[in-house]
């Protein structure tokens, strides 16, 4: 953020901090929306993340387009963002992001995984084989996803109700499937098996609920 606005010798010119003020402000002010939209779409969410929730980060917009987002383990309540095209894309956003941070806090204090495993599995969300810690963090995440859509289809029309639901029933499917995966390969303690069955109830009942 501050390179961008970086005078061509590299100093930070009165104007460039007024312009990163500016977005930094943009960022709260947005964030704040999504947390209220979210407050009235799915409202369990929408105060987890504003509870949750301490410190925006501004991040460079991908050059490409596409959407960029992240958490620091050991930075707990800070989200770095680059702001999307709508409310509705920062409020999913916000949700995958504090997923990732909340799950961080229970492998701080859970043992979940068998840490000899050392296995990598083949996961729908991303083109990497990723290891035990990185599947659960992404079930955990796509579960929520799942759960927020499966709340926005129920408040829209027809048309966008029917793709919201199909988002909400594919992310949902994908975390159901990887935990499958891991349960099958013996990779979690009892715990982690308590942990993965309860997941896997609530991406069934977006599948087949109501």
């Amino acid at each position: 953020l501050v390179e961008r606005h970086q005078a061509d010798e590299g100093d930070l010119t009165e104007r460039g901090l007024e312009l990163i003020v500016g977005e930094v402000f943009d960022h709260l002010a947005q964030a704040r929306d999504a947390v209220d939209l979210l407050r009235q779409v799915a409202p369990g969410y929408g105060a987890q993340v504003g509870a949750a929730l301490r410190c925006v980060v501004p991040l460079t917009p991908d050059p490409y387009g596409a959407e960029r987002s992240a958490t620091f383990r050991h930075a707990f309540g800070a989200v770095g963002i680059a702001l999307p095209g709508t409310a509705e894309a920062l409020a999913l956003l916000l949700v995958h992001e504090v997923q990732h941070m909340l799950f961080d806090a229970v492998l701080d204090l859970y043992d979940l995984f068998d840490p000899s495993y050392i296995r990598h599995l083949k996961v729908a969300w991303r083109p990497d084989p990723r290891p035990v810690s990185g599947v659960l963090h992404g079930a955990f995440a796509h579960v929520a996803l799942a759960e927020v859509w499966q709340a926005i289809s129920r408040r829209q029309g027809a048309g966008s109700a029917a793709d919201s639901a199909e988002l909400a029933r594919r992310y949902a499917t994908w975390s159901a499937q990887a935990l499958d995966a891991l349960r099958a390969d013996r990779a979690l303690t009892a715990l982690g098996e308590r942990f993965a069955a309860t997941l896997t109830e609530r991406a069934q009942f977006v599948v087949h609920g109501d």
